[in-house]
């Protein structure tokens, strides 16, 4: 997953600003935009999680857990 990885962070990064500057400028477009990132974000863990332990969280502390238990603390701590 290595490139996918870094496209992973680069959603995310991206994603933070985003949301950062719709909430600044008070600009939907952006808030939006940064949901999207995020969701993009969250499919690619999950698609991550389904590679190594066949399994797709259904919710947002599940995936924690199973990052945790496939070792990706650092994934799981963004």
């Amino acid at each position: 997953m290595g490139e996918r990885l870094e496209v992973v962070k680069e959603l995310f990064k991206r994603a933070k600003e985003g949301y950062k500057r719709g909430k600044a400028l008070r600009d939907q477009f952006f808030i939006n935009a940064a949901d999207k990132a995020f969701l993009a974000l969250v499919e690619a863990l999950n698609d991550h999680i389904r590679e190594r332990i066949e399994v797709i969280p259904k919710d947002h502390a599940t995936r924690r857990n199973f990052l945790r238990e496939i070792g990706r603390e650092d994934l799981r701590a963004e």
